[in-house]
């Protein structure tokens, strides 16, 4: 596994919102599982504890690489993209017009 690349100081601020995340309301199971991984990867005043990011993948088994991944999206694009992902590039071409015809 690489070392670590990206460090993750949240705020307390940051911090109550990936808490509601996790706490309340219904949400997408992989946006409470980043959510989870940025609170457990937090290395700021307001963490108590100090994770790896082994122990992190195996506390919420999932990978290392999913660890990796949500870590560097928040340091190189924001909160919003580490909890939801990239919104999808891909144009799809229309297989039909939405117009029907009747005979």
């Amino acid at each position: 596994m690489p070392a670590i690349k990206y460090r993750i100081r949240l705020t307390q601020d940051e911090r109550k919102e990936l808490e509601a995340v996790v706490t309340r309301g219904s949400h997408r199971s992989q946006k409470v599982l980043s959510a989870l991984v940025l609170l457990n990867s937090d290395e700021g005043p307001f963490q108590t504890r100090r994770f790896t990011i082994e122990e992190i993948s195996a506390m919420l088994q999932c990978s290392q690489m999913k660890v990796n991944r949500v870590r560097s999206r928040l340091a190189e694009e924001g909160m919003d993209v580490a909890l939801n992902g990239h919104k999808a590039q891909r144009v799809y071409n229309r297989k039909t017009d939405g117009i029907s015809k009747r005979i």
